[in-house]
């Protein structure tokens, strides 16, 4: 399920209309990212924050969203990166804004043969959610609905716990940051059903060489616009690294040490592990909604330094 409705569309206007100066690239894994979690030398920094994640989110999502962001002046882009994000097309949402993600790997110089003038019918084939044509319908032609979402995120406020939107049946908040509150009743309720081994999206081979040299090309650019940037490995439930010899821990370890081998090498600061013990021992199943979703809780205890 979406985080809200017309989430991509939202979220890009929201990337090219926000002032703030920090923004969060990044899955459903890292939409409860807020301002909150994060320490910097200046309140602007942390009081400027906008979480721009998007659920199911590829390696075209951030591109998309960075190449946005490069358009205007901005201070940070906090990457949070997961297993999947060093492969192309593990996911067709991203597909909605097909010629914006064509566009800007050109420019970037991630693929400089791509034509940026391509076909806007290609975005009619989006599969948003599947079955669901009116939601696509919805999504392409009602512009109007988009940028009134989005601007729920715009207005200045002095309160940003304060939500702006209501979701479904389990009543989750997204707040003026754009990042999402699940209740403890939602929570409660995931928590009952069978607990997965973390296998989301992780299939075949751990990486594209090719996927992590266009990334890599792509925080370049940012770098040379003065940008700060930042990685973040969101934490899996412990579950998943019970049994060190899965093909799960394997796939995600040696991602994991790809992701620290890129910051390292273009000094990039990173943070956290997807194994929650390399954080901090006091992580238990009970902080995970699920087997891959971490609650408010444990990003509370990640001590995320802006600036520093």
């Amino acid at each position: 399920m979406p985080l809200f409705p017309y989430e991509r569309a939202v979220k890009l206007k929201v990337a090219k209309l926000s002032d703030a100066r920090t923004f969060i690239i990044g899955s459903s894994r890292a939409a409860q990212f807020s301002t909150q979690n994060f320490i910097a030398s200046s309140h602007e920094v942390t009081n400027g924050i906008h979480n721009l994640c998007v659920s199911g989110a590829t390696f075209e999502d951030y591109v998309v969203m960075t190449g946005a962001l490069l358009q205007k002046d901005i201070d940070n882009i906090i990457y949070v990166i997961d297993p999947w994000v060093f492969k192309k097309d593990m996911d067709d949402r991203w597909k909605y804004y097909r010629r914006q993600y064509y566009c800007y790997e050109k420019r970037m110089g991630i693929d400089k043969k791509l034509n940026c003038r391509v076909d806007k019918s290609h975005q009619r084939k989006a599969v948003l959610n599947k079955g669901s044509i009116n939601t696509i319908f919805n999504l392409l032609i009602d512009d109007y609905k988009i940028l009134v979402n989005a601007k729920k995120f715009l207005k200045p406020v002095k309160n940003l716990k304060k939500p702006i939107l209501i979701l479904g049946k389990e009543r989750s908040t997204v707040l003026r940051d754009g990042s999402l509150i699940y209740p403890d009743s939602y929570i409660k309720h995931i928590k009952k059903k069978p607990l997965g081994n973390g296998s989301y999206k992780i299939q075949g081979k751990p990486f594209e060489e090719s996927v992590v040299n266009g990334f890599s090309q792509m925080i370049k650019e940012v770098q040379k616009k003065g940008v700060n940037i930042y990685f973040i490995l969101s934490p899996y439930n412990p579950a998943v690294f019970q049994q060190e010899n899965s093909k799960i821990y394997s796939h995600i370890n040696k991602v994991e040490k790809k992701i620290i081998e890129l910051a390292e090498l273009n000094h990039i600061k990173y943070f956290g592990s997807y194994n929650p013990n390399n954080i901090t021992k006091e992580i238990e199943k009970d902080d995970f909604t699920d087997d891959f979703h971490p609650t408010r809780n444990i990003l509370n205890k990640m001590k995320l330094i802006l600036n520093d």
